[in-house]
C-alpha cells in the first residue's frame, strides 16, 4: 500500500495513537482501531503533489471474495481468500452468485465506512473497498447463463 510520507508528529491535529490489537485479524476487523489508525496516521501525514488522504476501509485486496461467502485467511501484510466454490464438472449445478446485505463482511466494511467517515469530519477522503478480483473476467465468461441471472 501506498502511504503519504509521514512528519513522524502531529501536524492536523493532536491525535493519539490507537492501542494495538493482539490478534491479526481484529487489525483487520476491529472497526474502532481501524478508523482510529487511519486518523492517526493522516495527523501526522503530508500529502505533496497529487497525493490524497483516502482512508483505506479494504477489509483485503478484493474484499468481494468476502461479500461472496468466501473465508479469509488473515497474514500480517495481506489477507488471502479460502475458495467458496469447488471445481465443478457441472457449473450450472452452482447455485447464482448473490450479494446478500447481512453478509458478516459486508456488514464489518459498512460499519467501518461509516465510522472512518464519522472520524474525517470533512477532513479527508474515505475509500470504498477494492471489488477487484484476479481474472475476474474470465471466470464470468466461463459461467453459464442461468450460474448468473
Amino acid at each position: 500500500m501506498w502511504e503519504a510520507p509521514s512528519a513522524g508528529r502531529c501536524v492536523h491535529e493532536k491525535v493519539a495513537p490507537p492501542a494495538m490489537p493482539a490478534t491479526i485479524e481484529a487489525r483487520y476487523c476491529h472497526v474502532t482501531f481501524r478508523s482510529t489508525h487511519n486518523h492517526y496516521r493522516f495527523s501526522q501525514q503530508v500529502f505533496p503533489a497529487d497525493t490524497l488522504p483516502i482512508s483505506n476501509t479494504d477489509l483485503g485486496p478484493g474484499s468481494l471474495a468476502l461479500f461472496c461467502g468466501s473465508t479469509p485467511i488473515f497474514d500480517e501484510n495481506t489477507v488471502w481468500f479460502w475458495p467458496n466454490i469447488e471445481e465443478v464438472t457441472e457449473p450450472e449445478t452452482l447455485p447464482p452468485l448473490r450479494f446478500d446485505e447481512q453478509n458478516s463482511w459486508w456488514q464489518t466494511t459498512m460499519t467501518l465506512i461509516e465510522a472512518c467517515a464519522k472520524l474525517s469530519r470533512d477532513k479527508y477522503l474515505v475509500g470504498c473497498p477494492d471489488l477487484i478480483e484476479r481474472d475476474a473476467e474470465e471466470f464470468l465468461k466461463r459461467l453459464p447463463d442461468s450460474v448468473m441471472y
